[in-house]
């Protein structure tokens, strides 16, 4: 199942980057509602779509580390440039590294929203080999990296559009979903 999870994730964040640019060429948004309904689906999507990842999670974090390999240079390259408006191309980018983000999130952690956070079941199973744990280590660092580059060039230009309160809002999520399950791991002591 590891190929389906990589052609899906792939495909789909393509899918993302294309229609981001649409819509900004367009100067077309969706209204809330839609947003509200494709959000709500996405998140079922991401959901289910993590499950799958899990069965092969090292395909899985190689697929996720490869994209990121990919859109990271291209992002400092954006935010490296002049302060600018965002242009379909910039949009696409930055709806595409979001959706990376998001994977990375839902492939490592469960939504633990009234339950105590854990590292799911498969995650820990898996994390017994040691390229896994590497992995794992590996996409949190890249995560981790790529958001305080962001913080670092907000810090430069605060007005600059093209550094994306959604991309932001993005790695707090993130960041959000995953620590208390991994750095707070008060189940794990007796372990």
């Amino acid at each position: 199942l590891g190929p389906l999870y990589v052609d899906f994730v792939t495909c789909r964040t393509q899918m993302a980057r294309l229609e981001e640019m649409h819509f900004t060429a367009h100067d077309t948004d969706l209204d809330e509602v839609r947003e509200e309904i494709f959000a709500a689906g996405l998140e079922e999507e991401m959901t289910a779509l993590a499950n799958i990842g899990r069965l092969d999670l090292l395909a899985s974090l190689e697929c996720l580390g490869d994209l990121f390999h990919h859109l990271v240079p291209q992002i400092q390259a954006l935010w490296d440039g002049h302060v600018g408006v965002v242009t379909p191309q910039a949009a696409g980018l930055l709806e595409e590294s979001r959706l990376v983000i998001m994977y990375v999130g839902h492939l490592l952690t469960d939504d633990n929203d009234g339950e105590t956070p854990v590292i799911p079941d498969t995650i820990v199973a898996a994390g017994q080999q040691e390229v896994v744990t590497q992995a794992i280590i590996g996409a949190v660092h890249t995560v981790r990296d790529f958001a305080h580059y962001q913080v670092t060039k907000i810090m430069q230009h605060p007005a600059d559009p093209r550094l994306s309160p959604r991309l932001a809002k993005s790695f707090l999520w993130f960041f959000h979903r995953w620590a208390p399950a991994y750095i707070l791991p008060v189940y794990y002591h007796g372990a």
